[in-house]
């Protein structure tokens, strides 16, 4: 199965509203950042947490796993390649993640996806 080929072709469309949109972002980097103990990937205090797959893929833009607690400098200085971050995390972790990012959705739930970020769901698809 070529997931490279499937995540191109296979993007999930919401009925979100912008609103909801910024308060699932704003929640996504707070509970990424409590869940890592606001500690970064490599050393120092998170602030950020970077999405490995970018936003605009709607199917991991608010997957708890996809998100990485870096400081802002090392955000903004791109300090690892992805390559290091899937030594760092693990082939498991990565394999997950560009599952997750081939699924297909017609419409993403609020209230399933706050479910999914504060824990009490797996996932949100």
């Amino acid at each position: 199965m070529d997931l490279s080929k499937e995540h191109q072709t296979r993007k999930p469309v919401g009925k979100l509203n912008p609103s909801q949109m910024s308060k699932l972002d704003r929640l996504f980097q707070e509970l990424g950042l409590r869940d890592a103990g606001h500690k970064s990937i490599l050393k120092g205090e998170a602030t950020v947490m970077h999405h490995f797959v970018p936003r605009k893929n709607l199917a991991t833009r608010w997957y708890r796993y996809n998100g990485i607690p870096f400081t802002q400098e090392q955000h903004d200085n791109e300090v690892l390649s992805r390559d290091e971050i899937i030594e760092i995390k693990g082939d498991e972790w990565y394999r997950d993640l560009m599952i997750q990012a081939t699924k297909f959705t017609k419409v993403l739930d609020y209230k399933t996806i706050v479910e999914h970020l504060i824990g009490n769901r797996d996932n949100y698809l």
